[in-house]
This record gives structure tokens, C-alpha cells and sequence, in this order.
């Protein structure tokens, strides 16, 4: 597994939901109990079991009349009404650790649960539901193997949406929720394990729930009990792929997202790709898509193909824009940067232009700096200085933009242009390197003979930490206060000269 806290990479299936409950087939309607009941036989002499009569297990007479008192507040949904009443039945049987008593407490039991799933009480259920379980264990011939199988997969659904329900949002209780969602779906697993144990023809939706439910009890798990889990899921995930011609989509996914947390990024990808042609409008597959491509581009032992992987990161993307998907300031800057990483500063720069002047780019102030750059590292001075002087249309405050315009003049020797912004930076302040900001003005102004000024930003620079650790700034004062020494001379001499 990649090293890391687990994390759910690609986005959950949605859970299965309930299958539907019927609770106004009452029990006194119950079939003939002369045929085989989960585990076991009634005979009709009564020879092996315990029944209350030769023909199997049928309620008590008196559970039968409340369970038609039940009836109405069942087709009225009165749901507490009715809770209540199955308490009373549950309390009137005679006795429970008998074969009639049990069998009337299983059927009450089992009606109390799916009275409980009706009215969205879900948590409520388990409980009558686990004892349903215990009684019919003891006595399989109390209800049939279909039915026995339902509850199972019933308890199996709820603990799994319990568990998902479960939020691992930091607090003090972190680890307690935590531990309670790995708990709820440990329970989940074995229901559905055992659920599959006794019915071979699972379908598709079958094999995605306990699929999903591996992967997410893996996410819940940590160490050896993570990777077992997620490879098991992986496992299943195949499996799911290969029980139809059209499978579901998740398995694809799941495949994935074992694949990359198990660190086979190009595994993840594969089957990423998959589900991109086979869903080219969705939103969440081609940024994930993106992401892996990236990840591998920059992985040293990817290096030689490094290459590779940032082209097919710019094909997810265009493919993904070429279906409205990924269109945002984000992206669009991550294209640009992609470009750069690849050396292709003529495209990077054409894109990250156009981004900058119709707002699919954030016109930050760093997005027009790197703009300005990628025109110098093409050789466009023009343009880069342009970048910077639209740039400070919008950041009119910020000086570090007209330092670096007076930085590229002073590069083309153009140094009035550099003196003009040099000193416009000055007066603006706001720059990353006020000390190199006022070496640079007073070098230019003394070039272009503004002694005075030159002299004025020299004592600017006096005034800040870093000329303590410079030698540079003695030396060009001492020329400029000798240029103002020699200039004055000559004009003295000039004016005591004979007319």
C-alpha cells in the first residue's frame, strides 16, 4: 500500500438501498411447515421437533388476533402505535424458551424489525433482527431459508449504512467514531459474507455492495488488515467486472482506487481511461485522471517516461474541456504549468496570455509575473514588459512590478526608461528587495548623471539591514560624491575662465 493515512481516492458507489419490506403479510397466513425450513425437517408425526401441531409451526392463537390489531396501524403507518403493540405481544408469549414460544417471538421479533426499517429507524432493527437470527438457529425449521437469507442481507445494508453515516471530522472523539464505523463495518462484511455463502447467483448490484463494503472497511483499517482488505476488494472488483457484458461502472473505479492506493498508479490510470471514453460528460474521473498522470510524470522511477505522462495529463484535460468539464481558473492554469514542465514555454505562454485577458486564468498578481517571465524566456521583451505594466493597472499599490519593468529596460541598456521605473518602484514601495530596488535606481542615476538623485537613493539604502553586509554600497557613493566633486570643479574652472 502507499505509505499515508488511507484515504478514499475515488468517489463511493451509492449504497444499495433496502430492498422492499413487506409487513402486512401477516404470519397467520404462514404455508404449510411440512417441508424443509432453513436447516431442517418437520416431520408430520412430530417424531424429530418439538411443533406445536403435525402440520409445522404456525403462531398461537392469541398472537394471531393482536397481529390483526396490528394490521390497521400498520396500513395507517402509525409507526409507534404499532411498535408498542408488537412490545405487548412480544410480552404475552407464554414461554419463549419453548419451541411455540420461541417461534411466536421470532415471528414477532421479525415483524418488529421491519416495522422499524419502515419508519427509518434503521439502528432499532438490528436488534430484533440478531435475536430473530439466535432463535432460528436454535430452530431452523422456524422459518424458511429465503427468509432467513433476507434478514441477513437486511442486517448486512444497515450496519454498512451506519457505518457510512459515520463523519470523521476532527474532534477529541475522532478515534471513537473512528473505531465504531470499523466496527459497523466489520458487522456489515460478515452479514454479507454469510449472505453469499448461501446464495451463489449474487448479481451485479450484489458483488458492487460487498466490493464497496471491502473497500471502505479497508479505508477504516490500518496496516497488515488494510492491505489484506484492499487487495481482497481488488479481487472482487475484477470479479464484478466479468459477471456481465455491460458491468457497472463502479467496479472500474474500485479497480482503480485499489490500484493507486496500493501505489500502481499506471494500474489506476488504465482503468481510469476506461471509465473516461465509457463516461466522457462525467466530472469526477478526468481530474483524478490528471492527478495520476501528474504524480507519475514526476516520480523518479518514471523518469524516462516522464514525458509521457505530462502529454497524457494535457490530453485528459483537453479531452475533459472538450466536454465542459475542468474549465476552471484552476485547471487552466495547471495546463499552463504542464506546458512549462515540458519546455514548451511558446505554448505555456500563449495560453497563460489568453487565460490572463478573458478571465478563464486568475488574473493574480503572481499569474502576471509568470507571465511577464515566460515572455523573457522566449525572448519577448516587449511583451514582458507590457505584462508588467497591465499588471500594475490592476495592483496600481504594488512598486515590485515596476522594479522588475526597470529591471528588464536596464537589461536593454535603455536607462532613462530603467531609471523612470526604478524610481516610480520607490515611490510606490511595496517591493520584495527594497535594498536591491535602491541600488539599482542609484546605479542608473548615476549613469544617466542624476547625481543628486543617485546620491538620495544611496542613503535610502543606508537605511536598511542588508547594507551592513555590502561593500558595493560604499564604492558607488565614493565615485558619485567624487562625479559631484569633478563636476563642480569644472564648473568653477568654467566660471573663472576669461569671457
Amino acid at each position: 500500500m502507499s505509505s499515508g493515512s488511507f484515504r478514499l481516492f475515488f468517489p463511493r458507489p451509492p449504497l444499495r438501498l433496502l430492498a422492499g419490506i413487506v409487513i402486512l403479510a401477516l404470519p397467520a397466513l404462514r404455508c404449510r411447515a411440512d417441508v424443509t425450513h432453513g436447516d431442517e425437517t418437520v416431520n408430520q408425526d412430530n417424531t424429530d421437533v418439538q411443533a406445536p401441531s403435525s402440520n409445522g409451526p404456525n403462531i398461537s392463537e392469541n398472537i394471531a388476533d393482536q397481529f390483526e390489531q396490528l394490521r390497521p396501524l400498520v396500513e395507517a403507518k402509525q409507526w409507534d402505535p404499532a411498535i408498542n403493540l408488537l412490545n405487548t405481544m412480544a410480552a404475552s408469549v407464554a414461554d419463549p424458551s419453548s419451541y411455540q414460544g420461541g417461534y411466536d417471538l421470532a415471528v414477532i421479533l421479525n415483524t418488529k424489525a421491519k416495522t422499524f426499517v419502515e419508519a427509518d429507524r434503521l439502528s432499532e432493527a438490528i436488534a430484533p433482527w440478531e435475536e430473530t437470527l439466535r432463535l432460528v438457529k436454535i430452530h431452523p425449521s422456524y422459518f424458511y431459508k429465503h427468509e432467513v437469507s433476507d434478514i441477513v442481507h437486511y442486517l448486512a445494508q444497515i450496519y454498512s449504512q451506519l457505518a457510512t453515516g459515520i463523519k470523521l471530522t476532527p474532534g477529541p472523539d475522532l478515534e471513537e467514531r473512528r473505531t465504531l464505523q470499523r466496527d459497523d463495518f466489520t458487522k456489515a462484511l460478515s452479514y454479507m459474507q454469510l449472505w453469499l455463502k448461501d446464495n451463489t447467483t449474487a448479481t451485479q448490484d450484489d458483488q458492487l455492495f460487498y466490493t464497496d463494503m471491502l473497500f471502505n472497511l479497508a479505508a477504516s483499517s490500518t496496516g497488515d488488515a488494510a492491505a489484506n482488505l484492499l487487495k481482497q476488494a481488488d479481487v472482487e472488483a475484477v470479479k464484478g467486472l466479468h459477471m456481465a457484458v455491460h458491468p457497472h461502472d463502479e467496479f472500474y473505479y474500485l479497480v482503480a482506487a485499489a490500484a493507486e492506493q496500493d501505489g500502481d498508479l499506471v494500474r489506476a490510470a488504465d482503468y481510469l481511461e476506461i471509465l473516461v471514453r465509457r463516461l466522457p460528460d462525467n466530472r469526477e474521473y478526468p481530474p483524478q485522471l490528471m492527478s495520476i498522470y501528474l504524480n507519475l510524470a514526476s516520480n523518479p522511477k518514471e523518469k524516462r517516461n516522464s514525458e509521457e505522462y505530462y502529454l497524457r495529463a494535457i490530453n485528459a484535460i483537453e479531452r475533459a474541456q472538450a466536454h465542459g468539464i475542468m474549465k476552471d481558473q484552476r485547471t487552466n492554469l495547471d495546463l499552463v504549468t504542464i506546458y512549462f514542465d515540458l519546455g514548451q514555454y511558446g505554448q505555456a505562454t500563449d495560453l497563460l496570455s489568453t487565460g490572463l485577458n478573458d478571465g478563464s486564468i486568475a488574473p493574480t498578481e503572481s499569474n502576471w509575473q509568470v507571465l511577464a517571465y515566460s515572455y523573457q524566456q522566449i525572448n519577448d521583451n516587449t511583451k514582458a514588459i507590457q505584462a508588467y505594466v497591465d499588471a500594475s493597472k490592476l495592483y496600481p499599490d504594488d512598486g515590485g512590478l515596476d522594479y522588475s519593468v526597470g529591471q528588464i529596460y536596464s537589461q536593454l541598456e535603455d536607462l532613462p526608461n530603467a531609471y523612470q521605473y526604478f524610481n516610480l518602484a520607490a515611490q510606490k514601495g511595496h517591493v520584495s528587495s527594497p535594498y536591491g530596488l535602491y541600488i539599482n535606481l542609484a546605479y542608473t542615476a548615476f549613469e544617466i548623471d542624476k547625481l543628486d538623485a543617485a546620491l538620495a537613493a544611496c542613503d535610502e539604502a543606508a537605511k536598511l539591514p542588508d547594507a551592513q553586509k555590502s561593500t558595493d554600497l560604499a564604492q558607488l557613493r565614493s565615485a558619485i560624491t567624487d562625479k559631484i566633486k569633478e563636476e563642480a570643479k569644472a564648473k568653477d574652472a568654467t566660471a573663472a575662465a576669461p569671457q
